[in-house]
C-alpha cells in the first residue's frame, strides 16, 4: 500500500512538473510546495476533522472572508479567529472509514495559475460504514484568477 501510494504522489507532482511551464517561460514560474497551516493552528477547536460541518452541497469551498466562514462553516462549540488577510481556507467533505485521518500536500504551479491539493486519505480500513469528515487547508491567499484543483489518494 505505502509503494501504492509513493507511486501515486510521484506520478501526480510528475504530472504537473511535465505540463507546467513552457520553454519560452522565465524561470521565475516553477512548481512549488505550499506550506499551509489548518483551523487549529488559529481556534481551541479540536477532531476539526469530525467536530466541523459544512452548509453547502459542493464538494469543497474556498473561504476568502470571516462572512464566507459564518456562512459556510459549522464549528461545533469552538471559536476561530482566521487571518483572511493572509490566508484563504479550503475546506470540503469526503466520506472516509472512522479510523482514517487525511494528510495534505499542497503545489502552485505558477503557469497554470492553479492550486493543486492531494489529500491523502490515512489509515482508511476497508469499513462498510464510512463517515463524512471535514478536510481543510488554510493557504496563502490565492492570486486574482487562481483555480484550485482537489486529488484524493488512499
Amino acid at each position: 500500500m505505502k509503494v501504492r501510494l509513493n507511486f501515486l504522489v510521484i506520478s501526480f507532482i510528475g504530472c504537473i512538473s511535465l505540463f507546467s511551464c513552457k520553454d519560452d517561460d522565465d524561470n521565475s514560474c516553477r512548481n512549488e510546495y505550499v506550506e499551509y497551516r489548518n483551523i487549529e493552528d488559529f481556534s481551541n477547536c479540536q477532531e476539526t476533522l469530525w467536530n466541523l460541518t459544512l452548509n453547502t452541497t459542493e464538494n469543497y469551498v474556498i473561504v476568502h472572508n470571516q462572512q464566507e466562514f459564518e456562512q459556510f462553516v459549522n464549528t461545533l462549540n469552538c471559536s476561530v479567529e482566521i487571518d483572511f488577510g493572509l490566508y484563504d481556507l479550503i475546506i470540503g467533505s469526503h466520506y472516509i472509514s472512522p479510523e482514517a485521518n487525511f494528510d495534505y500536500e499542497v503545489i502552485d504551479n505558477c503557469a497554470e495559475n492553479k492550486l493543486y491539493i492531494l489529500v491523502r486519505i490515512m489509515n482508511n480500513q476497508s469499513s462498510e460504514i464510512e463517515e463524512k469528515a471535514v478536510f481543510q487547508v488554510l493557504v496563502p491567499k490565492l492570486r486574482h484568477g487562481e483555480t484550485v484543483q482537489i486529488n484524493f489518494a488512499t
